[in-house]
């Protein structure tokens, strides 16, 4: 099979994904949203217990845990070290909010790196199932989350109560993040945009030209925006992975498809160019990619 990106008729619709993102006026949607949750690893873990309870309780926020990323990218790529701390610092920047269930030593370092990145700490929801007196994590972390955060203040469970009451996460979650809004895409260079507009972008491309490889997506991303950064994207679309958005499909596993039912994080008002062009890379693979377009039928499945 040829290299689909390397037809004429491809490069004349990246071109015409460039002038959407460039003229289209399109709007980041503020109400999806993504909680990065630390904890405990066992399966007994009020981590796990609430990973479990918030697929359930409370939709739209996609839930997630960094080590699915972090798995994504070494399950799939070549043999990589990749220092967790930062990599949760990244996956911290992305999100919407962290979640930390006070209850293992991993978490405790975890507060620790997070309140001392501002940005970060004003976005951390701490739960403690015990009561703390005089400690460090009370007059310094704990105290800064209190003070600065908006999801303040500190929450405290019941350890006694069978199953775990998290209702009253459920609720700061809700209240926090009830308001519904657009907020302008402003085309820029790719590494000033806002978190929410990369890993929106990351998504139109998959989502239009699917199934796609990570290299023509990088490559497509790069053609349109100034300063981009491959590994940011790579992780960005291992991001994308663990919190169900898009979907490995192929033998290798190394194409991308949108899970179904995946909405937007960048909507465009003339959402017909969008799905024109759509038709047109759906058309092109019949045609000239058949192995492309056989992977269509069973993506969707």
């Amino acid at each position: 099979m040829s290299h689909p990106f390397q037809h004429p008729a491809m490069r004349g619709l990246i071109a015409q994904v460039a002038h959407v993102f460039k003229s289209a006026e399109a709007r980041l949607t503020v109400d999806r949203h993504l909680p990065f949750l630390c904890g405990g690893s066992d399966d007994a873990s009020l981590r796990k217990q609430f990973l479990t309870y918030a697929a359930a309780e409370l939709q739209p926020f996609r839930v997630f845990l960094a080590e699915a990323a972090a798995k994504d990218i070494t399950d799939f790529g070549p043999p990589t070290f990749i220092n967790l701390s930062q990599f949760e610092q990244f996956i911290a920047d992305f999100s919407d909010c962290i979640v930390i269930f006070l209850e293992s030593p991993g978490a405790f370092a975890e507060i620790g790196l997070f309140t001392n990145v501002p940005t970060i700490r004003d976005k951390l929801l701490v739960i403690i199932a015990y009561q703390t007196t005089n400690s460090f994590i009370n007059y310094g972390p704990i105290a800064e989350v209190n003070s600065t955060s908006i999801l303040r203040p500190v929450i405290y469970l019941d350890p006694g109560v069978t199953p775990i009451n998290f209702a009253p996460i459920r609720e700061r979650l809700i209240t926090i993040f009830s308001t519904k809004y657009r907020r302008r895409f402003n085309f820029d260079s790719y590494n000033v945009l806002k978190p929410i507009a990369r890993l929106g972008i990351v998504l139109v491309i998959v989502q239009l030209f699917s199934p796609i490889s990570f290299d023509d997506i990088f490559m497509i991303i790069e053609s349109i925006f100034d300063n981009t950064n491959v590994e940011e994207v790579k992780h960005l679309i291992a991001l994308t992975v663990a919190v169900g958005y898009v979907r490995r499909v192929g033998d290798l596993g190394d194409l991308f498809f949108i899970e179904p039912g995946t909405k937007p994080l960048l909507e465009f008002p003339k959402s017909d160019e969008i799905q024109r062009i759509r038709i047109s890379v759906i058309s092109l693979y019949r045609e000239y990619f058949a192995e492309l377009y056989d992977l269509l039928g069973t993506s969707a499945s």
